[in-house]
């Protein structure tokens, strides 16, 4: 086997190389096979349809592509709507049908708006048109139909066919292609029978004397030539000289497809070629898939391309190619030393464009040095051995430093072409691996370690000093910056350290109480052109203002497609360029937004390398990673124009998918509890389409547009009945949107209760049924209306008789009214009377007693007693009369007094404090008992002498709901709870008098004796 495969090898140089054969051409490509859902590998026939789907025919059966996966479309035997042969040789997309070539069921059609397949109306008499090969347009209304020994020519608009057999010596022949000559004769290519002439008008087919014994011819019409490919190679006939021109290329060629106006690809079984008319020039193309995936060599059966840039590649047993000329938007410098012959991928860190065309690259292997001009490398060996080289300077003076793992400081020898290590003069580093070098002014060089700290260097006298930050040993200061005022900023492991001109230093960090870092890690600080500072972290992008402190971060979920943030660099529109550990991404400053490019767009790798950014005096950025070097203007990436379509590709409802082809619905239907439904959407961008986003509502559901999201279905739940519509809009890979969303109308019909129709029925109802009850009310009033005439009369009668008996018992009521306040007033006054003679008595008792005090004493108090109640007869007249308080209290308290003064004089002064307030249904006869309680007591026991000063406060007000009344003196007070004392008697009458009161009484007697009774009103 291996010697038939060098056997080919051989052949096909020595083939190629009678050529005019250029350096291979790779094109970055995708591959789409098996993981996408592609059941067989060999790719027969490909279509797009109006939609813009892709339709691929295998062996296996029909798929549509949606740019993310194929459908597939097979023959099932116990479903009659199938497609009937799953062997397909050809498709064509005319209009609204897909036309399918198959290998035992002859041409069979399919209409994807209906989903329904179908076989043309076809007068068949013999088995061969049940063999299809190509389908093939013959002007703008017909089609030939490619079948075994025989033509069909369709007419789609009349939907008629004929079919002419094939003129052949051989047992089975058929066309493979059809050309137009002029415009009603074709050439017509075939298998093994040369070329036919075909009179569209008459559908006559003659011979003709051109390439009569080339097997399986193909045409490709390029101005004033056609070239024919065949199993023998390539050949050209100039229509304006009648001559056929046999060109040194060899190979059997199975399609073709125009690249440019000069240029077209020829697909052959062993690789594609670019075939360039001017120059005839012939260059092979490999496919790159990705760093370790390239076709060369694979069996092309068909080119398929589109207006968007893509091109479709069929092939035999190795699936399906896409390219997209908008695909590689990044060219790889790939570092390739000499040295190290076998190495193909050699990680690249920092970057220096030096005064002419040259550039150092500090790789993991030393120190490189690359000519533009000859595309060779140079590399610089450090004491004979690889050095990772993490960092080169350019100091003010235009000599370069250079500094890495173990390399101590270097500077270059442009004389001898070297770099010399800096011994230093007297002192030496304390660490030899070094990790930035910051020029300072034309003298002075920071030279930062790994973990020594940061030196000072002094260019002429070759002296190290050693830089403390804030009094510390700063280590692993891997970035620095010199912004546009000067200052100096430093990143390592515990933060940012912005260093002043006057020395003065700030730290930004995060403290544990507030982050002002996206992380205290920093790989990476710029300054952009409105002088905002850009911190790079291992956990994701911060913006810092440095005149406000105010910090902006930028993670992952803010659309970075990750968070280690190696490099920064800032275009000349602001944008914010950064490398991380899965491609490169650009931040838009004035949308906030993200555009991301990862291998597929033509980087290097996805991974990329820390302090490997640089911008060179031109505006060029360099990018650096584990793969080799990315170098683009970023003004000037050519990126992907067009807007794709999105399509809502199927329903599912309770997870499970409609029958309907909602592809091509607009409005869908569904019963009130099928209320859970998901939505599968698509855009058709075959171009990166893992970078489309999407985002939906639906109105009527949702108040605003969902969140963005790379999701393609959306789920929605306990719908309820109404009209809703769904609408659906995508982006394309570098985030241009479509902002004519698809929309699907949805109407959850109500239950049978809930529906407009029965709501109707049922107001008319109700009000059917208002009117019926009005009726029979308004005659029912009426005839209540006439008894309640006759009942009124007789009322009427009755009240007016009763009305007279009113009266008189009113009169009698009256009469007896007055007779009672008669005797109530004669009542009074025998009472009043009856309590004076009591009162007369108690006094000629006392005065009988004087030999014994306490009665005499006794007798007094009820004699007071008798006298208040007496007292308070006279004042009442009736209860329900309202009565000023204020009045009420100082009478009874005056008549109190003087009644207790009768024998001895007053030991105190009495003053009052009384509010004006007028009260009804106040229990005055309890009220007056309780003020001459207290007042008796105070009387007797407070003051055992008179003095000014000896005084009895008497107050009321009205607090809250309550009428308070105070009696307080400022006596010698004494023990509430002291049951021996004289007083106990008396307070335990208040304390009863307050109590049927429904009130309250505090009793205070520190420095006198204070009495609160609360008595509600």
């Amino acid at each position: 086997m291996s010697r038939i495969i060098l056997l080919f090898s051989i052949l096909t140089f020595n083939i190629l190389a009678a050529q005019v054969l250029k350096p291979q051409d790779t094109l970055y490509s995708n591959y789409l096979g098996q993981k996408e859902g592609l059941l067989q590998l060999n790719i027969k026939g490909m279509a797009l349809d109006n939609l813009g789907y892709l339709w691929a025919g295998t062996e296996d059966g029909l798929h549509r592509f949606n740019s993310y996966e194929f459908k597939p479309y097979t023959h099932n035997p116990e479903d009659s709507t199938t497609i009937k042969d799953d062997h397909i040789r050809d498709l064509l997309f005319i209009k609204d049908t897909l036309w399918i070539a198959t290998n035992t069921k002859g041409i069979q059609g399919f209409i994807p708006s209906k989903n329904h397949f179908f076989s043309p109306d076809i007068l068949t008499n013999t088995d061969d048109l049940n063999t299809a090969y190509k389908i093939l347009k013959l002007g703008s209304d017909r089609l030939l139909f490619s079948v075994k020994n025989h033509i069909i020519i369709y007419n789609s608009q009349t939907k008629t066919s004929k079919t002419i057999p094939l003129l052949s010596e051989h047992l089975e022949t058929y066309i493979t292609d059809v050309i137009s000559i002029d415009d009603a004769n074709f050439w017509l290519a075939t298998s093994n029978s040369g070329i036919l002439y075909l009179d569209s008008k008459t559908l006559e087919i003659n011979k003709i004397d051109l390439l009569k014994s080339e097997l399986d011819i193909y045409f490709h019409k390029r101005n004033n030539h056609i070239y024919l490919g065949t199993k023998n190679g390539l050949f050209s006939y100039n229509t304006l000289t009648k001559t056929l021109k046999k060109s040194n290329f060899d190979l059997s060629i199975n399609c073709f497809y125009t690249k440019s106006d000069n240029a077209f690809f020829i697909g052959t079984r062993t690789g594609a070629f670019v075939f360039n008319t001017v120059h005839e020039s012939i260059t092979p193309l490999a496919f790159k898939i990705d760093e370790h995936s390239i076709f060369k060599t694979i069996d092309i059966n068909e080119f398929l391309g589109d207006t968007n840039g893509n091109l479709w590649i069929g092939t035999e047993a190795d699936g399906l190619m896409h390219y997209n000329s908008f695909q590689k938007k990044f060219n790889t410098l790939r570092t390739a030393l000499k040295e190290y012959p076998l190495k193909k991928h050699i990680s690249t860190f920092q970057y220096l464009k030096d005064i002419d065309s040259t550039l150092w690259i500090g790789s993991a292997l030393g120190m490189v040095k690359y000519n533009h001009l000859t595309k060779d490398f140079k590399l610089y060996n450090t004491n004979n051995k690889p050095v990772l080289i993490y960092t080169i300077a350019k100091s003010q003076n235009n000599s370069i430093w250079a500094g890495g793992f173990t390399t101590g400081l270097l500077k270059y020898n442009r004389a001898l072409d070297t770099f010399e290590k800096i011994k230093g003069a007297g002192n030496v580093l304390p660490d030899e691996d070094i990790v930035e070098i910051i020029p300072k002014d034309n003298e002075t060089l920071w030279v930062c370690t790994w973990s020594g700290g940061i030196y000072e260097f002094n260019i002429k006298n070759e002296r190290f000093t050693e830089v403390l930050i804030q009094g510390q040993r700063i280590n692993r200061a891997r970035t620095s910056l010199i912004d546009s005022k000067g200052n100096i900023w430093i990143g390592n492991d515990e933060g940012a350290y912005k260093i002043s001109k006057d020395n003065t230093t700030k730290r930004y960090f995060n403290n544990g109480t507030e982050k002002r870092l996206s992380s205290d890690r920093i790989f990476n600080i710029k300054e952009d052109y409105e002088g905002n500072i850009w911190i790079g972290t291992n956990a994701g992008l911060t913006k810092l203002d440095p005149i406000t402190n105010n910090t902006t971060f930028y993670y992952k979920q803010k659309g970075l497609p990750n968070d280690f943030i190696y490099s920064i660099l800032i275009s000349r529109n602001n944008n914010i360029w950064v490398s991380t550990n899965f491609g490169l991404s650009v931040l838009n400053t004035k949308t906030n937004t993200f555009k991301n490019y990862t291998v597929n767009d033509g980087l290097q790798n996805n991974e990329f390398n820390g302090k490997a950014g640089y911008e060179d005096e031109t505006g060029n950025f360099y990018f650096g990673g584990i793969s080799g070097t990315n170098i683009f203007d970023p003004d000037n990436i050519i990126e992907n124009p067009f807007i794709p379509e999105t399509y809502i590709e199927s329903v599912e409802l309770f997870n499970k998918p409609l029958l309907e082809n909602v592809l091509f619905k607009d409005d869908l239907e569904f019963k009130s509890n099928q209320n859970v439904l998901t939505f599968n959407f698509s855009a058709i961008n075959y171009l990166n389409p893992e970078k489309c986003n999407y985002t939906y509502i639906m109105e009527g559901f949702d108040s605003d547009w969902r969140p963005i999201t790379k999701n393609r279905s959306a789920t929605y739940t306990n719908l309820d009945p109404g009209k809703y519509i769904f609408k659906v809009k995508a982006s394309n890979d570098v985030g241009i949107w479509n902002e004519v969303p698809k929309a699907l109308s949805i109407t959850i019909i109500p239950p049978w209760y809930n529906t407009q129709s029965f709501k109707i029925a049922f107001i008319l109802l109700l009000i059917l049924t208002a009117i019926l009850i009005f009726k029979y009310k308004t005659a029912k009033l009426k005839s209540d209306k006439l008894k309640l005439k006759d009942i009124v009369k007789l009322r009427t009668l009755e009240l007016s008789t009763k009305n007279k008996d009113l009266k008189k018992a009113y009169q009698e009521s009256n009469k007896q009214r007055n007779n009672i306040q008669f005797l109530m007033r004669e009542l009074t006054h025998r009472v009043k009377n009856n309590l004076q003679i009591i009162s007369s008595l108690l006094n000629i008792q006392a005065n009988n007693l004087e030999d014994n005090p306490a009665a005499n004493e006794a007798l007094k108090v009820a004699k007071n007693r008798i006298l208040t109640i007496s007292h308070i007869e006279s004042k009442i007249a009736n209860n329900n009369e309202r009565i000023i308080i204020c009045e009420f209290i100082k009478e009874i308290s005056d008549s109190i007094i003087r009644a207790l003064s009768d024998d001895d004089h007053l030991k105190f002064k009495v003053e009052y404090t009384l509010c004006d307030a007028k009260l009804k249904n106040v229990n005055t006869t309890m009220i007056g008992l309780v003020l001459n309680e207290l007042i008796t007591n105070t009387t007797k026991y407070a003051f055992d002498d008179y003095n000014e000063t000896n005084k009895l406060c008497i107050g009321c007000e009205i607090y809250e709901d309550s009428l308070r009344i105070t009696i307080v003196d400022n006596g010698k007070g004494y023990i509430i709870n002291d049951n021996a004392n004289e007083k106990s008697l008396g307070i335990e009458l208040v304390t009863e008098m307050v109590a049927q009161l429904n009130g309250k009484l505090q009793i205070v007697s520190t420095n006198g004796t204070k009495n609160i009774i609360d008595i509600p009103i």
